[in-house]
């Protein structure tokens, strides 16, 4: 009985105290409990486990994208059209988050952004390879009745009708032949060549410099003839400047002054002897009889002149045996780049070239 009284006047005082003090703590209760709800979820989380990434629509508009086909997928029924595949390429998203350590749970934020140089690539169309288009080579009107046409193969000599000197031509040049000659220094051919598009001429070229052939050059197929201009402009390109890298490499020969010196004497002397029996024919009297004397004396002159030629060019030769050029030449990009070119049209040039 003692226990059931002691517990009802507990069960009393509790009851009343709960009544007039409740109200006093239940604001710092409710505090308390958003401090501890604050402090477990200001831990550091992975954005993986409570963010989802959105993947970005791809844009309305797709590129292009056109893929060469190889020869073997056009089978044999002809060139088709190759088919445009449309490439869609979506821009990437990217996730900026705040950082959320020692902060509320209110101060997360978690955005969406799109690189902009990933929305760039995606704007700029990818362009089909094209072919480069060169313009093919044209030579000015030529005679429908000219006999043979050609091109040089090689920088030759030429000279006018009268014989006078007038320099190198670079290979590569078209001609058109008017007249084949027989000479004392052999075949030659009367023709006119295309200067930058103009005919210029007569010219004397010897024939061993220039591939021919028969017919007039109106005749020619467009693409043959620009393969030839083109492949022996740059063979002639090539080749002088092979020869420039081997001057700068080579070792000067110090007889080579004099041997120059002395087959210049020899050839001056040659005209000059050709001059005097030119007018011996013509002449006659007093006049002739002295060039007759004078072209016997000039034998001598002749024979001493090539003696002297034979001499250099004995001392020229040996010092080149004793010191030759070096046996590998200086790497030079642009000789390299005209020769993978001619290795690429040699192939083809064979089927004009025999």
């Amino acid at each position: 009985m003692r226990f059931f009284i002691t517990y009802l006047l507990f069960a009393a005082a509790g009851t009343i105290v709960v009544h007039f003090t409740a109200p006093k703590f239940a604001p710092k209760a409710a505090n308390w409990a958003r401090q501890l709800a604050v402090k477990e979820s200001a831990e550091p989380v992975e954005v993986s486990q409570h963010v989802a990434v959105r993947n970005m629509p791809a844009p309305a508009t797709a590129t292009t994208s056109i893929r060469p086909r190889s020869v073997a997928e056009y089978g044999t029924g002809g060139a088709q059209i190759d088919q445009q595949v449309p490439v869609a390429t979506p821009p990437q998203a990217v996730v900026a988050v705040t950082d959320i350590t020692n902060s509320d749970a209110s101060d997360i934020d978690v955005t969406f952004s799109i690189d902009a140089s990933d929305e760039k690539k995606s704007e700029e169309p990818v362009e089909a390879e094209r072919a480069e288009v060169r313009e093919l080579y044209r030579p000015p009107e030529g005679d429908p009745e000219a006999p043979f046409w050609g091109v040089l193969v090689q920088s030759a000599p030429s000279s006018g009708l009268d014989g006078n000197n007038l320099g190198r031509l670079p290979a590569g040049i078209v001609a058109e032949i008017q007249e084949i000659k027989t000479t004392a220094k052999g075949d030659v051919a009367v023709c006119i060549i295309d200067d930058n598009g103009r005919w210029r001429g007569p010219i004397v070229i010897g024939l061993e410099y220039l591939l021919r052939f028969e017919g007039p050059l109106t005749a020619a197929p467009a693409e043959p003839l620009d393969l030839l201009h083109r492949y022996y402009t740059l063979k002639g390109r090539a080749d002088e400047r092979l020869a420039e890298i081997k001057r700068r490499t080579t070792p000067v020969n110090p007889h080579e002054a004099e041997y120059q010196k002395a087959v210049s004497a020899l050839k001056a002397f040659d005209q000059r002897v050709s001059a005097m029996v030119k007018e011996r024919d013509t002449a006659s009297g007093a006049r002739r009889a002295k060039l007759i004397d004078e072209l016997h004396a000039a034998k001598y002159e002749i024979n001493r002149l090539k003696h002297a030629v034979e001499e250099a060019g004995g001392k020229r030769n040996n010092w080149a045996r004793q010191n030759p050029p070096p046996k590998e030449l200086p790497v030079d990009p642009t000789l390299a780049a005209w020769q993978a070119e001619l290795a690429k049209l040699e192939p083809e040039i064979k089927r004009y070239v025999d």
